[in-house]
């Protein structure tokens, strides 16, 4: 897992989060989003905030739309603190410069991200870590 010291708009702050950019062509998105399922009640009662983005122009790839793709996968997670959307160029530029398809961010409530990573499947237990700490406090 990398660390950045980067801080998110202010209008973002207040509320622990997970940002997690996808495509919805990506079988490692659609293993993360099970994974993230599979423990809906958990981050609820945490209260982070999951937004899940669709990543801009889907990579290059045909895939259906971020609701629907969240639909299939996850379920559960439509009543779990969650925002879906879709990612614009500048939030691509700025978030997943390297257009990775399967990329999130742990961002504290102070607007700080304390964690970039890949593929929830396999990283599920950093960002349910994260989100047991209590709310406001660093790693």
């Amino acid at each position: 897992m990398s660390t950045a010291s980067s801080t998110v708009p202010p209008t973002s702050r207040d509320i622990p989060r997970c940002c997690f950019l996808l495509s919805t062509w990506c079988g490692s998105c659609a293993a993360g989003l099970r994974s993230l399922n599979a423990h809906a009640d958990e981050l609820r009662a945490s209260g982070l905030q999951l937004t899940i983005l669709k990543t801009y122009r889907n990579e290059g790839g045909d895939g259906p739309a971020i609701d629907a793709f969240a639909a299939k996968w996850a379920p559960a997670l439509d009543t779990a603190n969650v925002t879906l959307g879709n990612a614009s160029a500048q939030l691509e530029a700025a978030y997943n410069p390297s257009h990775v398809p399967d990329i999130y961010y742990l961002i504290d409530a102070q607007g700080t991200v304390q964690a970039v990573d890949s593929a929830p499947s396999a990283t599920l237990d950093e960002i349910l870590a994260f989100a047991h700490q209590p709310a406001g406090q660093s790693q």
